[in-house]
């Protein structure tokens, strides 16, 4: 038996343990932090630089079922989208379509109608008994 390998494991299993606890408690700082530093993107200020980082709001819209997993698939299946839906479908895969959506719908508005624009907008008339989208902003860097 190699005692010293052991050790080394032991060692680092230790340090894994300490590098784990102390990522949580950094993701809760930030996770506090994020309501007032999402308070300084105001007035139409949406990037900022410091020192040397891009500092911006990301929004992202998080597709949820309004009914259930299986009704929510059908819907997508009558609606034209059977190709990503087998009896049930991916998230990440409804994720990706729902931002293409957007993208399809926002470059369709006028500078106006952006301003103004709701996610939920997007979604096609026989999908929203099924379908909302839920914005939510990320404060992100990036260098």
């Amino acid at each position: 038996m190699d005692i010293e390998l052991l050790r080394r494991w032991q060692r680092h299993k230790d340090r894994h343990g300490e590098l784990k606890a102390e990522l949580e408690l950094v993701e809760k700082a930030l996770e506090e932090m994020n309501e007032e530093v999402l308070n300084q993107f105001t007035n139409g200020i949406t990037k900022v630089t410091v020192d040397g980082r891009n500092i911006f709001v990301r929004r992202e819209c998080r597709p949820a079922p309004k009914q259930g997993r299986i009704e929510l698939a059908a819907a997508l299946k009558a609606n034209g989208f059977g190709d990503i839906v087998r009896e049930d479908y991916n998230a990440n895969t409804l994720y990706s379509l729902t931002c293409e959506m957007i993208r399809n719908y926002e470059a369709e508005l006028s500078p106006e109608g952006r301003i103004t624009f709701v996610p939920d907008d997007a979604v096609p008339d026989g999908l929203k008994p099924f379908l909302t989208l839920h914005e939510v902003y990320k404060v992100t860097q990036r260098k």
